[in-house]
């Protein structure tokens, strides 16, 4: 399987959390854009979409990216005004060519018909 980067047309960011101390000198966590690079987003299907957890506010997406290292499960994906939480991470026969992020995003507030 050969990997078709004409696809890659969502600029997306790989956001992680840092711990820093704030000027009251508590400890905090921050959001800190890890990467920033070209991903695909669509929904999630066949045998991965049925095994997660159906929940009736929760979209269920695969993103793919380039692969490179560093990628973890407690970091997000964010698109525009998208945030996916990153569930399952899989690197396709191994092959160190890209990577595939079976992500939730919590729909709050919305009427899921309008999207």
């Amino acid at each position: 399987m050969i990997m078709q980067t004409g696809k890659l047309n969502k600029r997306v960011q790989i956001i992680s959390q840092k711990a820093q101390t704030d000027d009251l000198g508590f400890d905090t966590l921050q959001d800190v854009v890890h990467c920033t690079c070209w991903a695909s987003i669509e929904p999630a299907r066949g045998k991965v979409f049925y095994e997660m957890e159906r929940k009736a506010d929760t979209e269920y997406s695969k993103i793919t990216i380039r692969w490179r290292p560093g990628i973890t499960h407690d970091m997000k994906v964010k698109y525009q005004n998208h945030l996916y939480d990153i569930d399952i991470i899989v690197d396709p026969y191994m092959r160190h060519e890209a990577l595939e992020l079976y992500c939730t995003e919590e729909i709050r507030g919305q009427d899921n018909e309008q999207q």
